[in-house]
């Protein structure tokens, strides 16, 4: 279990990095934007993370970047779980797993796959929770 929640301090390390986008201006010379300056937070817990990881997310989005709007739904996922929001956690966790499929980059995968299940576990639904293990179990074999 240990090894499971540092994998996800990791993670959600990782997707918190400051990280830059590129628009295009009027004359099509690219502009560095930057998405995310946010920090990790001292206290894994604390709110401010989730209004920075939205804001990150929806400038992917409006840009269509899928690799910065899986890194900002990464994030969200990380956030909400620690915060025992579960519900929503599992609808970024989701999000994440549909990115990778649509772009047939599979990084996160697996890490999606054990906080899903940890997820249902926590809410008590131990059959989805088992599926989603099934999954992690499968992949951590392969890879």
């Amino acid at each position: 279990m240990a090894d499971r929640v540092e994998a996800h301090v990791l993670q959600a390390e990782e997707a918190v990095k400051p990280f830059f986008m590129q628009r295009r201006r009027a004359d099509d010379q690219a502009v560095p934007v930057r998405v995310c300056s946010w920090v990790l937070p001292t206290k894994p817990s604390s709110r401010q993370s989730i209004p920075e990881f939205k804001a990150s997310l929806d400038l992917a989005q409006s840009l269509s970047d899928h690799v910065e709007e899986k890194n900002a739904a990464q994030g969200l996922e990380a956030s909400l779980q620690r915060q025992g929001k579960y519900k929503e956690a599992i609808k970024y966790h989701s999000m994440v797993l549909n990115i990778s499929k649509m772009t047939g980059e599979d990084s996160g995968v697996t890490e999606a796959y054990g906080a899903t299940a940890d997820c249902y576990t926590e809410l008590g639904e131990l059959g989805k929770a088992g599926e989603f293990y099934d999954k992690y179990i499968a992949r951590l074999q392969n890879d």
